[in-house]
């Protein structure tokens, strides 16, 4: 990252990619920050390269994917429809395209365009499946994005096959540690918890926290997310005292995270007071 300014300075599509690929891999383990920085440079690289639009679009569909990922849907909407005008220059099956389409897709979701977005995620899905196979890892990209939609917009029924079969798929693809599976067994715990499967919901999310401290650490905010939820899935259950440690956890460590005002800390501090009242403790 520090040598590619300089190295690939007369060869700027390869830091187009470089530069890509280096944004990716922080985005994977939550560090959105310093990917925005790489990924607005490998946009930059890509527009000095003089290379067709594909390149350009699917960096710009990327960096609008990281600002979702820090709720800025507002700036993120907008960088996803510029990533799509690129792209249909395209014709209509090129993995490209489809690949901005589907970050499309997931910007309308984020921006309340829950329908629209659930549209166009099942022709990209269609088609991705056809053109690039089952195990690409764009079309396991829109497979999340559709089952994440489907649980949105509460048809449970449908988001449950497609999170069983990413499960699946990154299990045998990347391993369990791997970000997409530890990604997917959430998503699938939460539509359990959706459906009042307290106790399934448990089960697969439980023995993934010993892999989320030692992938991400005890104080990163994926587990945070992961605390939090198991700790919901077990007071859901009347096991109010087992629940309360997680409880307890969540509050610090988004006190930590983000200080005590922020949205995150003030719903964790609710729902641990919420908790005490259930189980007694009112002083």
């Amino acid at each position: 990252a520090q040598r590619a300014d300089k190295e690939l300075a007369a060869q700027p599509a390869m830091r187009a990619e470089i530069e890509g690929t280096i944004a990716d891999s922080y985005a994977s383990i939550g560090e959105y920050a310093m990917a925005d920085a790489h990924y607005a440079q490998a946009v930059d690289a890509a527009r000095s390269s003089g290379d067709g639009p594909a390149l350009r679009a699917r960096l710009t569909a990327r960096a609008a994917t990281n600002l979702n990922n820090q709720n800025r849907a507002k700036e993120a909407l907008p960088l996803a429809k510029q990533a799509f005008s690129l792209a249909q220059a395209l014709p209509e099956d090129n993995p490209d395209r489809l690949d901005v389409e589907s970050a499309l897709a997931f910007a309308e979701t984020q921006s309340g365009l829950a329908e629209t977005a659930r549209a166009r995620y099942q022709r990209v899905l269609a088609l991705q499946r056809r053109v690039v196979g089952d195990d690409n890892s764009a079309t396991l990209a829109t497979l999340s994005g559709l089952a994440s939609v489907d649980t949105d917009l509460a048809h449970l029924d449908e988001a449950r096959p497609l999170l069983e079969e990413l499960v699946e798929r990154n299990r045998r693809l990347h391993g369990e540690e791997n970000s997409g599976t530890l990604s997917a067994v959430n998503s699938l715990a939460i539509v359990a918890a959706m459906q009042n499967r307290f106790a399934d919901a448990e089960a697969l999310l439980a023995p993934q926290m010993p892999i989320y401290e030692r992938v991400f650490g005890k104080d990163h905010p994926l587990t945070l997310r992961a605390v939090s939820n198991l700790g919901s899935f077990i007071r859901q259950q009347g096991r109010n005292e087992e629940a309360r440690p997680y409880y307890e956890r969540t509050v610090a460590l988004a006190e930590k995270l983000y200080g005590p005002t922020n949205p995150t800390t003030v719903l964790a501090r609710s729902n641990l007071s919420l908790l005490l009242r259930d189980a007694g403790d009112l002083t």
